[in-house]
């Protein structure tokens, strides 16, 4: 496992204060926040987990990332009882210090020591409009990539602890379950080239536990395993021709907006293509996996959300491989001319204004 040797201190933890800083500049809660914080307020104040009291409907979309508020909002409330909006500010409060431990990791244990392997996965999260707007936003997205991180980082230092690998696979299916089908591929692979598979199949099952716990709870507290979202958005009885060119047009629109992301998403893969790394192919597999599934439930409202997740799987990629010096340069200059001058960069723009609003 890497160290975090002297000379590289003041590079990472300059880089980390640039990134953090355009986080909290563009902080913000979106609309879908409020309907976890209401289901929160439901459920700590004895009206069950619904989003109307006493109705048992899942109305959120991420049960790990609703119990963690919840908790901070409990402890919170022993302090505070009665402060203004305390749900939002704790929701924003915990993004950024995930975001800011999922890139600690993400330079420390994986990145490749240099100032170039430095700046290269900083700048292309940090100028990702995209990364940066659901990096905060009230939605589990901050929660998800700090688990995929801590699942790159178990799974590149050793793939032979099954274990661990599906504790962190099962938390993020409970933080939103479609993320399952990023780690699923290296998952498979670490169970594939273990030496005991029977055991170590064993070892996944015991892993899933906090996920299989859930959804026995779901199913006898909601009456279905998955959330009503779930239901709500997948069993519309559109024609899946229709859904997957919504899907492309979600596509077209992100990149459009923010080309940054793809252009990542496809460095990543012409790096792989030179360094022919098993388990980077692995992580890689689970990104185009991701990206199929995308298309083909329609995508998304929110332009970028549901591309940050594997923008970010293709930052460890590129992190941990070796990459040439000039084939390094050319990312880098790419990454600033499109994070730059994007329809979306963060660099421009701000959502202070959202949490803290002046009134004449």
């Amino acid at each position: 496992m890497k160290s975090l040797e002297t000379e590289n201190r003041l590079p990472i933890f300059a880089l980390l204060l640039f990134y953090s800083l355009l986080v909290i500049r563009n902080a913000w809660i979106s609309d879908d926040a409020f309907i976890t914080f209401r289901s929160i307020e439901n459920f700590l104040a004895g009206y069950g987990m619904g989003f109307n009291p006493y109705v048992r409907v899942q109305a959120f979309t991420h049960p790990l990332w609703m119990l963690v508020i919840s908790l901070a909002y409990s402890l919170e409330r022993l302090f505070v009882p009665h402060a203004p909006d305390a749900l939002s500010y704790i929701a924003i409060f915990l993004s950024v210090a995930f975001s800011f431990t999922a890139l600690y990791l993400l330079l420390t244990k994986i990145a490749r020591s240099g100032t170039l392997s430095f700046l290269l996965p900083v700048l292309i999260l940090a100028l990702s409009g995209s990364f940066i707007d659901f990096s905060t936003s009230g939605l589990e997205n901050p929660l998800t990539h700090l688990l995929l991180v801590l699942f790159m980082l178990s799974f590149l230092a050793a793939p032979q602890n099954i274990l661990l690998l599906s504790l962190i696979s099962s938390l993020l299916a409970l933080n939103r379950i479609d993320s399952l089908l990023l780690v699923a591929p290296a998952l498979a692979y670490a169970w594939w080239t273990s030496p005991l598979r029977r055991p170590a199949l064993l070892q996944v099952v015991i892993g899933f536990i906090p996920m299989i716990l859930w959804t026995l709870f779901s199913l006898f507290y909601f009456g279905f395993p998955f959330p009503n979202t779930a239901y709500a958005k997948l069993s519309t009885g559109i024609q899946s021709t229709l859904l997957m060119q919504q899907g492309l047009d979600y596509f077209l629109n992100s990149i459009n907006w923010e080309p940054l992301t793809f252009f990542t998403i496809g460095f990543a893969g012409f790096c792989l293509y030179l360094n022919r790394d098993n388990k980077a192919i692995a992580l890689y597999l689970g990104v185009l996996i991701y990206l199929v599934y995308v298309v083909r439930i329609g995508g998304d409202f929110m332009s970028g959300r549901f591309f940050t997740a594997p923008l970010l799987v293709s930052v460890g990629a590129l992190s941990y491989m070796e990459i040439p010096r000039r084939s390094l340069l050319v990312g880098l200059l790419v990454t600033v001319l499109l994070g730059a001058f994007s329809y979306r960069s963060p660099l421009w723009g701000s959502n202070m204004v959202l949490l803290f609003p002046t009134y004449p």
